[in-house]
C-alpha cells in the first residue's frame, strides 16, 4: 500500500491534465482496499484505472484509489490494433510517457483458443504467449460457495450447488485448453526474475502467505505454469541437490 498527499494525476489520465488529488492511494490486494475504505470512510472517493475515461477539470478534493495490478480481460478477443498497443505496453512497461514502477503487475485473462475450443478468439502465436506465465484457472466448489455466502447469493442456490457440485459449471471438454506450457529461453529468464524478486515482494503479503511452505508451493506452481510440470520438477530437484 502506498499513500501520497497532494499527488499529481498527470500520469494517471491519458489526456495528461496536471490536476492534483488530496490523497492518492494505491493498493495491492482486496485486504488493502478494504483497509483504505475503512480509513477514508466518509471521505470523497474515486477509483481510477488507466485513466482513459477520466476528465479532470479541477483538482480532486478527495481520495483517489488505484490498483497496482493492471488487469486486462479477454485479451485474445480484442481487435488487433488494441492488442498491438497492449503488447507494446507490456514490453516497454510504459503508456503515454508514464513508466510503471517495478512492483506493478500485469494480469490478463483469456479464453481457450485451440482448434477444438468453442470460444470465438484471436489465437495468440507462441512468441506472444511466451511473454506470459500461463496459469489455467478452474472452478472450485468450496471456494465458490465461500464467495457466494460472502456475496449474498441466494441460500437455495448455495444449498443446491453444495449438494450437486458437478452442476457448478459445464464439464464439456471443448471448453478446455489443450496447449501445454513448454520451456524457452525467455521462459527461463522469467523464472530467474521470479526467484530473485520473491524476497523483495514479501512486504506485499501476509505472514501466512510468506510461510516457507506456501512460498515453495506457489513458486513450483508458477514455474510449472511457465516451463511445464516435468521440467519444473527436474529443476527444483536440481536445486535441492545443489543446496
Amino acid at each position: 500500500m502506498e499513500i501520497q498527499n497532494n499527488a499529481s494525476l498527470l500520469y494517471h489520465n491519458t489526456l495528461r491534465i496536471d490536476a492534483t488529488a488530496s490523497v492518492f492511494a494505491e493498493y495491492d490486494n482486496v485486504q488493502e482496499l478494504l483497509q483504505l475504505l475503512e480509513k477514508y470512510k466518509g471521505e470523497k472517493l474515486f477509483h481510477i484505472g488507466a485513466g482513459s475515461n477520466v476528465l479532470f477539470t479541477n483538482d480532486f478534493e478527495g481520495v483517489i484509489l488505484h490498483s497496482k495490478i493492471n488487469y486486462y480481460h479477454e485479451i485474445n478477443r480484442t481487435e488487433n490494433s488494441v492488442y498491438k498497443e497492449l503488447m507494446n505496453m507490456l514490453l516497454t512497461r510504459s503508456v503515454n510517457g508514464y513508466h510503471f514502477p517495478w512492483w506493478v503487475l500485469f494480469v490478463g485473462a483469456m479464453n481457450p483458443s485451440t482448434q477444438n475450443s468453442v470460444y470465438a478468439t484471436n489465437e495468440m502465436d507462441p512468441a506472444q504467449l511466451d511473454r506470459f506465465i500461463k496459469i489455467k484457472v478452474g472452478d472450485s466448489t468450496p471456494e465458490w460457495l465461500k464467495f457466494g455466502k460472502e456475496s449474498g447469493i441466494s441460500p437455495s442456490i448455495l444449498t443446491f450447488i453444495k449438494d450437486n457440485p458437478k452442476c457448478l459449471s459445464s464439464q464439456d471438454k471443448d471448453l478446455n485448453d489443450e496447449e501445454k506450457p513448454t520451456p524457452s529461453p525467455r521462459g527461463w529468464d522469467m523464472v530467474d526474475t521470479l526467484l530473485k524478486s520473491e524476497p523483495q515482494l514479501r512486504c506485499f503479503f501476509t505472514d501466512k502467505e510468506n510461510d516457507p511452505k506456501t512460498v515453495e508451493k506457489d513458486m513450483k506452481n508458477l514455474v510449472s505454469a511457465k516451463l511445464g510440470s516435468s521440467v519444473a520438477t527436474m529443476f527444483f530437484a536440481s536445486m535441492v541437490s545443489q543446496a
